[in-house]
């Protein structure tokens, strides 16, 4: 018997239904001029960093949804809300899909390759769709940097093991452990399934050091490159029209 997501799970995948559908029914507008390709976020972070009270905050501010761990999993392992995701994207748009699903061969996969090509079906529909903010995942990695603002959040050691202790209420030794096996098995991901470092801060466009700075200010920052990407896609689709 297949087991439901939880009630927040299931609560943000009704919130990501209703966006999937209010997007794609803008996409498919029949206007004289197609509208520019949507934006997203994609937030790879270092364990007790904050990317998801970051993630939380951008999201607020832009008034987007967030897609965490959880979400881009149940959307993957659910064929029935996967199919919409994709049924949502409009059908004339660029075989930037197929494109971005050829990118990552089967030899490129240590292990998972059914879940791999699923994952990779929901990143790349979720940007599509664009207006998100993904966190985790590998989102970072896959996805083109052209319409993609590509987020790191790290922080020293001693301040990520302080903060995991605060959440998790436990002592400093297990937060320390809770850090090296998260890390572990997020970069171990990272790697198996996409080939890729996420320690490789040149595929970033912006890295933050969040024990400097509030979870406002590190979406804040968050914004400001956003608005730098719309003024250059803006400018570079009026020199393309001239």
């Amino acid at each position: 018997m297949a087991v439901s997501p939880p009630r927040s799970v299931g609560a943000s995948l009704e919130q990501a239904l209703h966006h999937w559908r209010q997007r794609g029914a803008l996409l498919k507008r029949d206007v004289d001029e197609p509208p520019p390709d949507p934006l997203s976020v994609a937030i790879s972070r270092e364990c007790g960093a904050g990317g998801a009270a970051v993630a939380r905050a951008l999201g607020e501010r832009l008034q987007w949804t967030v897609y965490d761990r959880q979400i881009v999993d149940s959307i993957a392992e659910d064929s029935g809300v996967r199919s919409e995701l994709l049924h949502c994207l409009d059908e004339k748009r660029p075989n930037w899909f197929a494109t971005g699903l050829s990118s990552f061969t089967k030899d490129k996969t240590m292990s998972g390759v059914s879940y791999a090509m699923r994952l990779r079906e929901v990143l790349l529909g979720l940007a599509g769709h664009g207006n998100c903010v993904i966190v985790g995942r590998g989102a970072a990695q896959l996805l083109t940097p052209t319409t993609t603002l590509r987020i790191r959040l790290v922080a020293p050691r001693d301040y990520r093991i302080a903060r995991i202790a605060q959440q998790l209420a436990v002592g400093t030794d297990d937060a320390a452990r809770w850090i090296n096996d998260m890390d572990k098995e997020r970069n171990g991901f990272v790697r198996s399934y996409f080939k890729r470092d996420p320690a490789n801060l040149r595929d970033y466009d912006l890295t933050i050091d969040t024990s400097r700075f509030t979870i406002d200010a590190c979406a804040e920052m968050a914004v400001v490159a956003l608005n730098a990407m719309r003024e250059r896609q803006a400018s570079a689709a009026a020199s393309g029209s001239r």
